[in-house]
């Protein structure tokens, strides 16, 4: 297991900690892109999860 999917694995136990399970079956590009916004623009603040989850930033038909 590489570095990327042991953080990967470690950001979706955390969200199904606080009951956000769905994220156990999001894509592996919707999980990387939680993961950079988790440490890229939250800081590892796991209080700020939710504000990912409301904010997603991942649409798959998206344009851009």
């Amino acid at each position: 297991m590489s570095d990327i999917e042991k953080y990967i694995n470690n950001l979706v136990s955390k969200f199904k900690r606080l009951t956000f399970e769905e994220v156990g079956i999001c894509s592996d590009t919707e999980k990387l892109l939680y993961l950079y916004a988790y440490y890229n623009y939250f800081n590892a603040d796991s209080s700020k999860i939710s504000d990912i989850i409301q904010g997603n930033i991942y649409y798959q038909n998206a344009s851009d």
